[in-house]
């Protein structure tokens, strides 16, 4: 009997083993039919999604080709109306005939860059290197913004004291040079002859050397401050103008809103050029020299050939060191500039020395002024910053124009 009893109790322990096993497993599967659920709802919403994705990029590629480019758009196209007397009617419009090559073909990124044949496609930007040159794709013009957004961080890094700043050579293949090169060879525009000449010359046809990242660690930091202070000001993103739908717009912090921050073209004479990448843009002097319609500050623009007209040859500069340099090489820098509030103003006032207020009484941060196309003064635009900590020099593009180039430079460096 007792041994029956041992039996029996140890037959009692085996079965609750069992079924505490058995509700294991139960409970194994119970989560493995939920985790299969779940692996079904995402592979149907990832099949929707694809879905989607593939709708929206047939209804891209059913679209003229010149609505696929974001950079000079419709308005970007307008007529550059030149003033002329009463019975003149003289006026330059950008061609945008297309190219026949596919619109997803790896464009060339060779150093040289014609601007003749790169004016059948001035309807380009920087936005045709994404899905060409750096081999990204997307289907809107938002998401690839944000992609520009995201691949040209503002470096910032410890550098020895007595190296106030320092040069990176950008290879070929960096995407970041390939975008450069589309933001560059696509704003090479025909020019006057002269300030007030009816005639104008052909757009500069230029040789890129080479593209370099400028690192001063003291310039970023300053403009990070500055850009804080900008982003306390307004609690929320800033309207942007039409001129910045060409230019590389980039993002230093993720945190607050979008200060209209873009790359923008710097052009100016060699000896400024190393007072530049040492001490930064100093807005007391600029316009100074050149030309102040919107008061003392830094000039910038989206339109390469206009700050190419402030640059000079290496051999034109009085004071220049003796080195190894090519007498025709010229230089201009690419900055970074957190444009915040912009101003547009149609007129010019040489009398600026900061941004105007607004009817609120909240004073803005830049100075745009407005290209001829939209009713202003100019032939292109000029974004102006009072605040030297507004800009920081983010690249350095050196080149050359080409022995072919008619463009307005090489006109006067010829006497002609």
């Amino acid at each position: 009997k007792v041994d029956l009893l041992k039996e029996q109790a140890a037959f009692k322990a085996q079965k609750e083993s069992w079924e505490a096993e058995t509700a294991r497993l139960r409970a194994d599967l119970d989560a493995a039919l939920a985790e299969q659920k779940a692996l079904r709802e995402a592979k149907t919403a990832l099949e929707e999604k694809v879905q989607t994705l593939q709708s929206d990029n047939q209804a891209l590629k059913s679209q003229p080709e010149s609505l696929r480019k974001v950079g000079w758009t419709q308005d970007s196209q307008s007529a550059l109306a030149l003033p002329t007397s009463p019975d003149s009617s003289v006026s330059f419009r950008p061609n945008t005939t297309q190219s026949s090559a596919s619109s997803l073909a790896r464009p060339e990124t060779t150093l040289s860059l014609h601007s003749r044949a790169l004016t059948a496609t001035s309807c380009n930007s920087w936005e045709s290197a994404v899905s060409q040159g750096s081999l990204m794709f997307s289907t809107s013009a938002k998401s690839l913004r944000s992609v520009a957004e995201w691949i040209f961080p503002l470096p910032n890094r410890a550098l020895p004291q007595e190296k106030p700043y320092d040069r990176t050579l950008l290879p070929a293949n960096d995407p970041r040079r390939q975008w450069l090169e589309e933001y560059i060879k696509n704003s090479l525009m025909p020019h006057r002859r002269a300030l007030h000449s009816q005639e104008l010359c052909d757009p500069p046809e230029i040789e890129i050397v080479r593209i370099s990242e400028v690192m001063n660690p003291v310039l970023n930091t300053a403009y990070c401050q500055q850009l804080a202070m900008i982003q306390e000001a307004w609690s929320t993103d800033r309207e942007a103008v039409p001129e910045l739908e060409k230019c590389i717009p980039v993002r230093t912090s993720w945190n607050g809103p979008r200060m209209n921050e873009a790359l923008l073209f710097h052009g100016c004479k060699w000896d400024s050029v190393f007072g530049i990448l040492r001490e930064g843009f100093d807005t007391r002097l600029g316009g100074t020299s050149t030309g102040a319609a919107f008061g003392i500050g830094s000039y910038f623009t989206s339109v390469a050939s206009k700050a190419d007209a402030y640059t000079e040859r290496w051999q034109d500069w009085e004071h220049r060191p003796q080195c190894d340099i090519p007498s025709e090489l010229r230089c201009m820098l690419v900055a970074r500039v957190a444009l915040g509030e912009i101003h547009e103003t149609l007129e010019a006032d040489s009398s600026l020395r900061r941004p105007p207020q607004k009817e609120d009484g909240s004073r803005c941060d830049s100075v745009l002024g407005v290209p001829r196309h939209r009713g202003g003064c100019v032939d292109f635009d000029e974004f102006v910053i009072y605040k030297q900590t507004q800009a920081t020099p983010q690249f350095i593009v050196d080149y050359k124009h080409a022995g072919s180039c008619r463009c307005r430079l090489c006109f006067q460096d010829e006497g002609i």
